[in-house]
């Protein structure tokens, strides 16, 4: 007697993991390259899924999108943890690309951002800040 059996396999979908800076925001003060005086202020928004979105001044250069970024653990040791991140945006409708890059360690942020045309640098900015506290309720405070 022969017998013949089948196995079925059910592939699960592969659960992305979150990168350590999801789901935090970051509130920044923006420089011109070689400037002192503050340019903008923007909040800088690690969404889950790993996405970076500028949500103020670049917004209104039409980088709406929410873009991947990529991240590296440089310290997961110390109590201030640091992190390296790098994201470039989806271009707008003049062609053009943000390109962040940029080091969290605890509570604060610092990097660079470089607005691209056609592979050429058009603008560059500094950038540093902190988390952005969230609200408690009561809070009136702006």
């Amino acid at each position: 007697m022969m017998m013949l059996a089948y196995v079925v396999s059910f592939a699960q979908p592969v659960k992305k993991k979150p990168l350590a800076l999801d789901g935090k925001v970051f509130t920044i003060e923006i420089y011109r390259e070689g400037k002192d005086k503050k340019w903008a202020g923007d909040d800088l928004k690690f969404m889950m899924g790993s996405k970076l979105k500028p949500c103020g001044i670049f917004g209104d250069w039409g980088f709406t999108s929410a873009c991947p970024y990529s991240c590296t653990t440089v310290d997961s040791i110390s109590e201030n943890k640091v992190y390296q991140f790098d994201c470039e945006s989806k271009p707008n409708d003049k062609g053009q690309t943000l390109v962040w890059n940029g080091t969290v360690t605890g509570d604060d942020v610092e990097g660079t951002v470089e607005r691209l045309r056609k592979g050429k640098v058009v603008d560059s900015f500094t950038f540093s800040g902190s988390i952005k506290q969230k609200k408690t309720p009561g809070d009136k405070s702006k």
